[in-house]
């Protein structure tokens, strides 16, 4: 689904861009033209997104262990980039443009025909790509349906640029409108760009680990006595969860196997990605009886006071919540 949709929105940016170059080269609007370079980029975003996701779904070797998911994040990463590059190049054109004082403009009735239809189409196929992107949790699909939305959007002010140039005849309007939308293009890309780097840095996805104490907590039992170093790698449509869980002593190696079987099918049933589940088992010890609620428990030494709160500061603490309790 993530290619046939990533071919789709490839071929209509080749095609999109034909008609507005040609727009441009009809009308000497300066807007026409920022539009048109902007199509370059998706262009250019559109055929590398096509390629990052063929590669990701690429199943996990020996070199890659967790798999090739990660280089959705490069792709993302570079379409934000390849869209700061186009602000940028549009705001130097427009200034060059009002220091020349070129301003002349042909058949803006056409532009705004023109430009009118390829807004409806990128408005489409970007719903479609952000609704399936959000679905599928891949950031590339996001990042491009973003991306082909901001042109929607830059394009629907390039209509209403034109029509008041139409309207006011006052064709300098143009270039200074076309900074205007330059600058709203550069925050756009700054936004993907930003948003790619941090899963590439391994920073902690606060929403997805939220979501698994949630789980952890509706589901918790007695037995499961303690645990911390709760850590999240995401890459791509997957997610990598690693924490220590600490069990009774004097379960046998079978019982503790079965739980923690348990709560690594638990956390991947609650998970809205493809997930891999590593828990690293730890033995009670007499310090932790004083938060640990285990009933007729045959080895407890202290008398139970309170269970610690599970939260995200308690859980991804490296240390044992003896440590931090006692």
């Amino acid at each position: 689904m993530k290619v046939k949709l990533l071919r789709i929105s490839f071929c209509l940016a080749v095609l999109l861009f034909i008609v507005k170059i040609s727009t441009y080269f009809y009308t000497h609007s300066q807007m026409i033209l920022s539009d048109a370079l902007e199509s370059i980029i998706n262009i250019v975003a559109s055929g590398f997104a096509l390629f990052s996701v063929q590669w990701a779904t690429r199943p996990k070797d020996y070199d890659h262990p967790y798999g090739h998911g990660k280089i959705e994040f490069f792709a993302a990463g570079l379409e934000g980039a390849l869209v700061m590059l186009a602000g940028l190049g549009i705001i130097v054109s427009s200034i060059y443009k009002l220091y020349t004082g070129q301003s002349e403009m042909h058949d803006i009735t056409a532009g705004i025909l023109l430009t009118l239809l390829s807004t409806c189409v990128n408005a489409g196929i970007g719903y479609i790509l952000l609704k399936q992107g959000k679905k599928q949790q891949s950031l590339v699909l996001i990042a491009e349906g973003k991306h082909v939305l901001s042109d929607t959007y830059s394009s629907m002010a390039v209509i209403l640029g034109l029509i008041v140039v139409e309207i006011t005849h006052f064709n300098l309007l143009d270039s200074i409108l076309s900074i205007l939308l330059a600058l709203y293009i550069f925050w756009s890309g700054y936004k993907v760009v930003k948003q790619a780097i941090m899963p590439l840095l391994d920073t902690a996805d606060v929403e997805i680990i939220e979501n698994i104490i949630k789980t952890l907590k509706e589901k918790r039992e007695p037995y499961w006595i303690d645990i911390h170093n709760l850590r999240v790698i995401h890459y791509g449509a997957h997610i990598h969860i690693d924490c220590h869980v600490t069990f009774p002593r004097y379960w046998t190696v079978e019982q503790s196997e079965e739980k923690q079987t348990y709560i690594e099918k638990l956390l991947d049933k609650h998970s809205d990605f493809s997930t891999d589940v590593f828990i690293h088992v730890d033995p009670c010890s007499d310090a932790h009886c004083s938060f640990c609620s285990v009933e007729n428990c045959p080895i407890r030494n202290i008398a139970f006071k309170q269970a610690y709160e599970w939260n995200t500061e308690t859980l991804t603490k490296e240390e044992n919540h003896v440590n931090v309790i006692s």
